[in-house]
């Protein structure tokens, strides 16, 4: 019973990790495949794509963040 227990609780806090990995396996794989579309065409746009998706990225997760502050969520 023990045994069972625990593995109930270890399945628990990994829960949370894999979930963020899950959704943001997607995003970073869009993130590549985009940055390395813009690099066929000329390399330093490659560069500059992915800084810009980055970029945009956390100041999305910033306002994100600010709005459940604000909203108490």
């Amino acid at each position: 019973m023990r045994a069972r227990r625990r593995a109930g609780r270890m399945l628990m806090t990994l829960a949370a990790p894999v979930g963020l990995l899950v959704r943001a396996v997607p995003a970073l794989a869009g993130l590549v495949l985009l940055s390395y579309g813009a690099a066929l065409v000329y390399r330093p746009a490659g560069f500059i794509t992915a800084g810009v998706l980055v970029l945009a990225d956390v100041v999305a997760g910033r306002v994100a963040a600010g709005r459940s502050k604000v909203g108490g969520g």
